[in-house]
């Protein structure tokens, strides 16, 4: 039995329904609700937050500052996407939006990213809303901004975007979208350890829904240190992922959607990862992945990422040279 238990609030048909999955992360889930409280968003909503078994103080946190939130506590961590998987099946309102519970909302997010929908009770148009995102590097203090759509000019449609690149939305808590994407594309897929959120979005397109960008308000991911998701090991099963994906549904898209073929998306891939491997000084995964990958065919595909490639080398190793002079420096003085 994964729930260890469950503080249910029953609400008269919530319009909204906010899932926040949180594991240990006690200090941020806080802000996050207060900032959902705070939403200038007038209609009714209902919070449901899946902590994945943490031991710090979430269970108090929610039971003496939250009384009002649906609770349910997970004996055992399961991962965010069936934690999120969860958040949905207890959900009753006609919409659902996502949270990390490490992310924060601006004050107008949820009145800005449900005007998209209308306002005709019942009729729920196939649409994805997306908010524009700012990355809060919390280490650093930087923030930079974000619109989350697809790169239409080097790819030939959204869904393309997702099988070459991955997902053109940073973070789940960008979206809203009608419940009723349940029954029509299905829920995040909990086999999957990277890229469930792009394949969801596969099926969402393949379903028939749009997504629409709202660039007025914002969600704010915060990156608190180093991210785990790009050690070698992790970098080669997300490229491995990715190709898997991408053949999964590639007969199914080809025949809705213009993409490129699979052998040009299979090198495209490959070429995406060969610079993060650059970018995390793996010179011979980088190496390898440009030689599997270049053929006569893609030759100027290929040619123009390793160009690219070779001035993020240089760049690199400036960057090196100017941080060892800078601290010979400091050492002489």
């Amino acid at each position: 039995m994964k729930i260890a238990f469950l503080k249910d609030i029953m609400l008269q048909d919530p319009h909204v329904s906010i899932v926040i999955p949180t594991y240990n992360r006690a200090a941020t889930l806080k802000e996050a609700l207060e900032c959902v409280y705070a939403q200038s968003y007038k209609g009714s909503k209902e919070v449901i937050v899946i902590d994945d078994n943490s031991t710090d103080n979430t269970v108090e946190l929610i039971g003496t500052e939250f009384p009002d939130v649906c609770f349910v506590h997970l004996n055992k961590n399961v991962g965010p996407s069936a934690a999120r998987n969860i958040g949905i099946s207890k959900a009753k309102g006609d919409f659902i939006a996502f949270l990390d519970s490490d992310d924060l909302w601006d004050l107008d997010y949820l009145s800005s990213q449900l005007s998209v929908f209308g306002d005709k009770k019942g009729i729920y148009p196939k649409k994805v809303s997306v908010s524009s995102t700012i990355e809060w590097n919390t280490v650093s203090g930087r923030r930079s901004e974000y619109d989350q759509k697809p790169n239409l000019k080097r790819y030939r449609s959204p869904i393309h975007h997702l099988f070459s690149k991955g997902s053109f939305v940073f973070s789940p808590s960008s979206i809203v979208l009608p419940r009723k994407f349940i029954e029509d594309a299905g829920v995040f897929n909990e086999s999957l350890r990277f890229g469930e959120d792009t394949e969801l979005y596969i099926r969402l397109l393949l379903s028939g829904y749009k997504f629409v960008y709202e660039s007025q308000t914002h969600s704010i991911r915060r990156k608190h240190f180093q991210d785990q998701a790009i050690s070698p090991e992790n970098l080669e099963k997300r490229r491995l992922n990715r190709i898997e994906t991408a053949e999964k549904y590639y007969d199914l898209v080809s025949s809705k959607f213009e993409v490129d073929s699979m052998s040009e998306i299979r090198t495209q891939i490959n070429l995406y990862f060969a610079r993060e491997f650059l970018a995390n000084w793996n010179l011979l995964k980088w190496l390898s992945l440009h030689v599997s990958s270049f053929s006569f065919k893609a030759i100027r595909v290929s040619t123009s990422a390793l160009t690219k490639d070779m001035s993020l080398l240089l760049k690199m190793i400036l960057k090196l040279l100017f941080q060892g002079l800078t601290k010979s420096n400091y050492s002489v003085g």
